[in-house]
């Protein structure tokens, strides 16, 4: 068994739970079952459930018990989980909330704004746990194996096999010849943050993957983004500008959404706009989800039109 006084607090909590609850089990046991076995089964509890805490301990989600309200943490947990569950597609793994923290992350400030967020849009936000630089092709993978995993619940997404008319789509549609700088520049790391004293955003690079950064921020779960009918150029001339999504924030939005048995957000006709950085461009990409075709949509727009479905969604982080 292991000596509880060696082991880190909360796994010793955790051992000294397993053992009230072993002993309770053991008293409700019939009176001819052997002491013998009556002590195995105490023993054998304890040790399961300090490795279960064990195992919790290394996944390092231990950070997330610094939120205090139960239902935000579990937001924030289940993010992680489909974040990690969302790249595994391409064979990656997420970073933990305890990696994002060591790269600046507030969690806490990121609880509070989720509590306002919930109590002002009367729906709960969507915690995104993005990678930025996975590329076209990674995305497009993504979509694929989703759209064909029938282990994801009520899975939204549909196949179509159209390829004689020179389009195979499945999970995630792309416009027709976007050029690798559109996308590579909408898939820059942002750096702009809402977290007071911080100047820039917190990323978490993985050093087998020195081209992939993660951030962790908000955004609205309502179904029609903010500021509809606002161009992206428009956008940028308010005081201050106004910041938008990345393609990678509503990717893994739209996915992860999808991952949980549940609809994405900009169905119903809605489009969300995404960030773009290269001021040489008049191109801007934006994301929806098409109920009806059961697909995930990636479409260019000028960035001087406005559209009355497409808006914006501003992330908090």
């Amino acid at each position: 068994m292991a000596n509880l006084d060696l082991l880190p607090p909360d796994i010793q909590a955790a051992a000294n739970n397993a053992w009230q609850r072993a002993q309770e089990g053991q008293k409700a046991q019939s009176l001819n079952t052997s002491q013998g076995f009556g002590s195995a089964a105490l023993l054998n509890t304890l040790n399961a459930d300090v490795r279960e805490a064990r195992e919790k301990n290394k996944t390092g989600f231990n950070s997330l018990n610094t939120i205090p309200n139960p239902e935000t943490q579990r937001a924030f947990e289940k993010a992680f989980t489909l974040s990690e569950r969302l790249v595994s597609y391409i064979g990656l793994s997420a970073p933990t909330p305890e990696q994002m923290v060591s790269v600046g992350v507030n969690l806490q400030y990121l609880a509070e704004q989720f509590a306002l967020m919930e109590q002002e849009e009367g729906v709960t936000p969507h915690v995104v746990l993005a990678p930025h630089g996975l590329g076209k092709q990674n995305w497009l993978t993504i979509g694929q194996k989703m759209a064909t995993d029938t282990t994801i619940p009520n899975n939204s997404l549909r196949t179509y096999d159209i390829s004689n008319h020179g389009v195979d789509v499945c999970g995630l549609k792309l416009p027709p010849k976007l050029e690798d700088n559109v996308w590579y520049v909408s898939d820059q790391v942002p750096t702009s943050t809402t977290t007071p004293r911080l100047a820039t955003l917190p990323t978490y690079q993985d050093e087998s993957y020195s081209n992939i950064n993660w951030t962790l921020r908000l955004l609205s779960g309502r179904n029609a983004p903010d500021h509809m009918s606002m161009s992206y150029e428009q956008s940028q001339k308010q005081v201050p500008s106004i910041e938008h999504q990345t393609i990678a924030e509503g990717l893994t939005d739209k996915f992860t959404a999808i991952l949980a048995g549940k609809h994405p957000t900009d169905s119903s006709g809605y489009s969300s706009l995404c960030r773009q950085v290269d001021p040489d461009t008049d191109i801007t990409l934006s994301v929806c989800f098409d109920i009806p075709w059961g697909i995930v949509i990636v479409s260019w727009q000028i960035i001087g039109d406005s559209c009355n479905n497409i808006g914006i969604r501003s992330p908090i982080g």
